[in-house]
Formats: C-alpha cells, sequence, structure tokens
C-alpha cells in the first residue's frame, strides 16, 4: 500500500474517514470507527480525535499520526497487529 504524505497537522478524523469510511458516530472532537486491530467479535471501538487516537477495547492501541500510518500500512499488508501493540504502549 502506498500512503499520501502528510504534513504535521494533518487531522488524523480525515485519515481514517479516507481508510475505513463513514465514522460509527462522530462529534466536533472525535469519531469512532471499530478498531482494526480487535478481534470483529469484541465490537471494540477506536475513538479517533484531531491529533491522537485510541482504543476503547481490548487492544488499547493507541498514538498519533505516525502510529496510525503504521496501522494502516500493516492492516494493508495484512501483518500481525501484535507489534502494532507495542508501538502505542
Amino acid at each position: 500500500m502506498i500512503l499520501k504524505p502528510t504534513t504535521g497537522n494533518a487531522d488524523l478524523r480525515q485519515i481514517a474517514a479516507e481508510t475505513w469510511g463513514r465514522p460509527l458516530a462522530s462529534s466536533s472532537l472525535a469519531s469512532l470507527w471499530r478498531c482494526p486491530c480487535c478481534d470483529r467479535n469484541t465490537h471494540s471501538i477506536m475513538m479517533v480525535a484531531a491529533e491522537q487516537f485510541r482504543c476503547l477495547g481490548q487492544c488499547r492501541i493507541r498514538g498519533a499520526l505516525l502510529e496510525l500510518e503504521t496501522l494502516i500500512a500493516a492492516a494493508a499488508e495484512h501483518m500481525s497487529v501484535d507489534n502494532l501493540v507495542e508501538i502505542g504502549a
């Protein structure tokens, strides 16, 4: 997968929407998607704000722009997310 170049002031909600589609819910502060790292059966939610994201479910992955881009690239390559959880720890 080829990622578009981003700047340090990129809104993570826009990147998430371009990757995962429309959020499950959204406010002026954050948007919610299903966490791509967690088992689908857990129905875990990932909260994405303008400058950071966090899984509210089982994996607890969190981070900023660089970590979100790494997460998206790993998901596209079907890599194990175990290493990604360590990034967000």
